[in-house]
């Protein structure tokens, strides 16, 4: 628990940082700056993307950086730092990418729509919800990209940008879905639940907690779901759906669990503090 090193960027951070093989940490600010840090704590490099950044980094498996921003575009950028291409949404990006198996990567914007843009920068399509998508989306082992959106829906939507199936929750999904090994899908939502959803859109189980799910769950290997809602409750709950435990977490916590070695769970908080919990909620 003690630090490390410190790196200090030119605005506050609201975001997740991405891990290279190398070790090379990429984390940007609501500045507008993505930052390249060394695992000594060194600045590697710093480019300026012109707009606040909310959305996390995503790592493409040939090193490829892709970063949303808040003017819409969504950036492609190589590891020394150089611009590989830019794609224009229309409206603000805070989703995450995924990239599937084949380069294809997943974005949502807050224009209602999922983007398909392929590994060189065109798009392939673009898939209308009913509302905004700050959701990162998932990608299953047959290309599925699920994704939630703020008009209460999962969306589970072919390779091919049509729709396989929606499940209605009873708020707006903000959280981004998990996909196990069998294919059910994790999510939470503001209607203060947790569901698991089959792989052909039925409800498996749902979960209920006392305030609304922004948090993405955290799998661990033995399917038990970690997951964080608005009262400030960790829960743990089963692979069945039953509760395991809660742990009251001290301060607002505005992040999602991560879950270590020897099932120790990391959570950063809105008051500038990282708490570890071990297992069993201890």
């Amino acid at each position: 628990g003690r630090v490390k090193w410190k790196f200090a960027t030119a605005g506050a951070m609201g975001s997740s940082p991405a891990i290279a093989a190398d070790g090379t940490i990429y984390t940007p600010d609501h500045a507008g700056n993505l930052y390249a840090v060394n695992p000594d704590g060194k600045q590697r490099w710093m480019r300026a993307l012109g707009s606040t950044i909310y959305a996390s980094p995503t790592l493409g498996a040939d090193g490829t950086i892709y970063q949303g921003a808040d003017d819409g575009i969504l950036h492609a950028i190589n590891p020394d730092g150089t611009s590989r291409w830019t794609y224009a949404t229309e409206s603000v990006v805070q989703s995450t990418a995924a990239v599937a198996k084949d380069g294809t990567i997943y974005v949502g914007a807050n224009d209602h729509r999922l983007y398909a843009i392929d590994k060189d920068g065109t798009k392939k399509w673009a898939f209308q919800t009913g509302g905004v998508i700050e959701s990162s989306p998932a990608v299953g082992e047959d290309g599925t990209v699920y994704v939630g959106s703020v008009d209460t829906h999962l969306y589970a939507i072919n390779a091919d940008g049509t729709k396989r199936w929606s499940f209605k929750t009873g708020g707006a999904v903000y959280c981004s879905p998990a996909v196990l090994p069998d294919a059910t899908v994790i999510v939470g939502s503001f209607d203060n639940k947790v569901y698991a959803i089959h792989p052909d859109g039925t409800e498996k189980w749902s979960y209920t907690t006392q305030g609304g799910v922004s948090s993405s769950p955290a799998i661990g290997a033995d399917g038990v779901v970690y997951i964080v809602s608005r009262d400030n409750l960790l829960h743990a709950i089963g692979a069945d759906g039953a509760p395991q435990w809660q742990f009251p977490l001290p301060g607002k916590v505005g992040r999602s669990p991560a879950i270590g070695l020897n099932k120790t769970l990391y959570i950063a908080g809105t008051d500038g503090i990282l708490y570890a919990i071990g297992p069993e909620g201890k």
